[in-house]
């Protein structure tokens, strides 16, 4: 759902493609809630774009927005801070290579994976 000024709320949900986003959570099962705050991700590094004054409609992100998405064909510039916050426990898994896989996730704790995905 989402607003007039871009703030939307979403659920993300278990999936098998393109990968499994939990180790011990069945394919469909709600994983997290999600809000999201309308900014952007200046040249592409987290580091540096979470801690901007000006990465977000409501200046620097505010804690637990710790995961960014670009829109598609936005580049760095169109796109959301995105706060997760599980809605149960479970064990993450996530793309290939992901460092975090094997990173147990508590229920009510925010927290995703602190990157920019510029598309």
């Amino acid at each position: 759902m989402l607003d007039a000024r871009g703030y939307a709320v979403g659920l993300h949900f278990q999936s098998q493609k393109p990968f499994k986003w939990a180790e011990d959570v069945p394919k469909g099962e709600l994983l997290y809630m999600v809000y999201a705050i309308p900014g952007n991700c200046g040249d592409g590094s987290f580091a540096q774009a979470s801690k901007s004054e000006n990465a977000s409609i409501v200046g620097k992100p505010p804690a637990g927005f710790d995961h960014w998405h670009a829109l598609v064909g936005g580049g760095s510039t169109t796109g959301h801070w995105l706060m997760h916050t599980a809605v149960r426990d479970f064990t993450l898994a996530g793309p290939p290579g992901n460092p975090m896989a094997g990173t147990g996730v508590k229920a009510g704790k925010p927290g995703f994976m602190p990157v920019c995905d510029i598309r």
